[in-house]
This record gives C-alpha cells, sequence and structure tokens, in this order.
C-alpha cells in the first residue's frame, strides 16, 4: 500500500480591488512519508496581524496501527504533535470549533471508540500548541459518524450521522467544556455524511441501493428545521462536499460526483450547475473554497477544485471564474 503524504498549496493573492491571482507555488511537504497520513483540516488561530494555522490530521504508523490525531502548525512549520490518542483506540475525523470571535476559544472535536463504540469527544487548545483534559459529548448505544462542523461567522452547527440517522445541535460553551444543546434528528432512515452551513444541511441518503441528495434548512420564524426535501435524486450520487471559507460567511453551495461528473447546487438559490472543463473527461472528489475577499470584481468568489485522471495517475485541478482551470499537482502521481 502507498504511503501518503499531505500536501498543501499556497496561493499568491494581492489583497486589493481588480487583484489577480498569480499562479500556484510549488507543494510542500507537510507531513512525513513513512506513515500514512489523512483527513486534513485547518484553522486560524490569534486575530489578523497576528496568527498562526494550524494542521489537524489523522495518522497511522503502519497498516495494523489505529488512527490517531496528529497537529502542526503550518506557519512556523515546527513539528508535528500529538493531538489526540493513545496508540490503542481509533481518533479519527478531526474538527475544529471556535467561540465567539471576540476573546475566542479553540476545540478540536473528534470521534472515538474509547467506550466501545465511537462517540464524539472534545478537547480545548491553546495558542502556545497545549491541551486541556478530553471531554465526552455523546454517550449512545450507536457509532456517532461523519461529524461536521461548518464554522461559518453567523451561526454554527454541529451535524453527523448515528444509527443512520441525521443529527444536528449547537454548543455551548460551560466553564472549560463544550456542551450540545438540544440534539434534533433530522432525518430517521438510511441516511449518511451529512454537512451544513449556517442555516442549511446536506446529506446522501439511500434509496433502491442509488444514493441521493437531500436538505433541510433552519427556518428562523418557527425556531425549527425544515422537513428533508429531495435536492437531486438522478443517478448515484456520491462525495458530498458543502464550500467553505477561512473565517468568512460562505455561500451555501453543495458539490458532488455523479458517474464521474461534478453537480453544484445552490441552497440559497435553488440553482443547479453541471460545469465541463475542456479537455477535462472525468470529475472525482470536487470540494469548494469561498474567498473572503474581493478579487478581480469577484465578490467572495469560490474556487473548485477536483480529481481528474486514472486511478493511479491522477491530477488535482482548480477553477476560479476569473482565471478558468489550472492544474495545481501536475506530477503524474495518484492525487
Amino acid at each position: 500500500m502507498k504511503k501518503i503524504t499531505i500536501f498543501i498549496v499556497f496561493l499568491s493573492i494581492p489583497f486589493f480591488l481588480n487583484a489577480q491571482f498569480d499562479e500556484w507555488t510549488d507543494p510542500v511537504a507537510l507531513t512525513d512519508s513513512v506513515s500514512f497520513n489523512t483527513n486534513p483540516n485547518t484553522i486560524i488561530i490569534g486575530d489578523y496581524s497576528n496568527n498562526d494555522v494550524f494542521m489537524f490530521y489523522e495518522k497511522k504508523c503502519d497498516e495494523d496501527s489505529p488512527k490517531q490525531i496528529y497537529m502542526r502548525n503550518i506557519t512556523s512549520m515546527a513539528d508535528e504533535q500529538l493531538a489526540a490518542g493513545d496508540g490503542i483506540f481509533e481518533f479519527r475525523n478531526p474538527q475544529l470549533y471556535k467561540t465567539e470571535y471576540s476573546n475566542c476559544r479553540y476545540f478540536l472535536i473528534y470521534e472515538s471508540d474509547l467506550t466501545g463504540n465511537f462517540d464524539l469527544y472534545g478537547i480545548e487548545f491553546f495558542e502556545d500548541a497545549t491541551f486541556s483534559v478530553p471531554f465526552c459529548l455523546t454517550e449512545t448505544e450507536y457509532d456517532e459518524n461523519s461529524c461536521y462542523i461548518n464554522n461559518d461567522y453567523y451561526y454554527n452547527n454541529v451535524v453527523w450521522e448515528t444509527n443512520e440517522q441525521i443529527r444536528v445541535s449547537t454548543f455551548s460553551l460551560v466553564s472549560d467544556t463544550l456542551q450540545f444543546n438540544e440534539i434534533i434528528t433530522i432525518d430517521t432512515t438510511a441516511c449518511f455524511d451529512p454537512v451544513s452551513s449556517y442555516e442549511y444541511i446536506a446529506w446522501r441518503k439511500i434509496d433502491e441501493d442509488s444514493s441521493h441528495i437531500y436538505s433541510s434548512s433552519y427556518e428562523y420564524s418557527s425556531g425549527e428545521w425544515s422537513e428533508p426535501d429531495t435536492v437531486y435524486t438522478s443517478g448515484h450520487n456520491i462525495n458530498l462536499s458543502m464550500s467553505r471559507g477561512m473565517d468568512c460567511w460562505c455561500f451555501p453551495v453543495i458539490c458532488w460526483e455523479n458517474s464521474n461528473n461534478i453537480i453544484c447546487y445552490d441552497l440559497w438559490t435553488h440553482d443547479t450547475l453541471f460545469p465541463e472543463y475542456p479537455g477535462i473527461t472525468e470529475y472525482n472528489y470536487p470540494s469548494m473554497f469561498n474567498y473572503d475577499l474581493i478579487v478581480a470584481n469577484y465578490f467572495y468568489p469560490i474556487i473548485l477544485t477536483y480529481s481528474s485522471g486514472l486511478s493511479d495517475e491522477s491530477e488535482i485541478y482548480a477553477y476560479t471564474e476569473f482565471q478558468g482551470n489550472e492544474n495545481i499537482s501536475n506530477n503524474n502521481y495518484a492525487d
């Protein structure tokens, strides 16, 4: 089995009106090449004048070892360190949450089978890269899977799947720990892989061996989530993703893979897009990123990234409205 190294690609972006993208820089290895490193997630610590970017990710030292969660400051490129793990049980799916934007506090949320089945846990981490004592958020008889925290500017929610049901809640800070507020079940049958924005939830729902996309929205007038509604039911839909941003409000756009094509759906306007780019014949693992700035007269532009090519020789592409399509890996490996 191949060893996996996590790379990051930095953008050179002038932060002013009518700025243009310059070019993608060369990839920089952020993890070692002798272990299995996957599922990275990043968060900005500190204010805009003095901040660090921390990356959390899963690490398997070898094929037989359990997943552990490691952290690395990728601004200073300090050595990686263990964030959550004991070498015995699984620690997976690092999600990141920060409290209100004044006097922020930062938390790592993850899934672990310490009690025999997977529950959600939390641990506070500080600007000096130290951690508090872990605490448990759920204690159910089922596995808690696919936890997702949107971290939008206006409204934060947490979604996850348990017993094939979609659940959503919000956090309250109580002393030195987080607690869930009311846990609401959105859908109860054959549901998986939820994602969310500040007032929308989307997930996959299996129906007759086919995966469909469903959604729900938060209705402020009633303080309730709407009944599940179909987004897309044609074909087999996988690898659902929600647009993300760095400390900014994001357009609630979801994208997913359908028969090696990408489908994008705006939960706000209900517009469906089928992006196609010259010379690209198949699309896999789509993901979106929303910039909190104005670039080339585009307000909060969205970048769509995806993989394309054969499984053992694929490339990663990025598409922007103002630059078009560009291969950002270009190395003839499986990316």
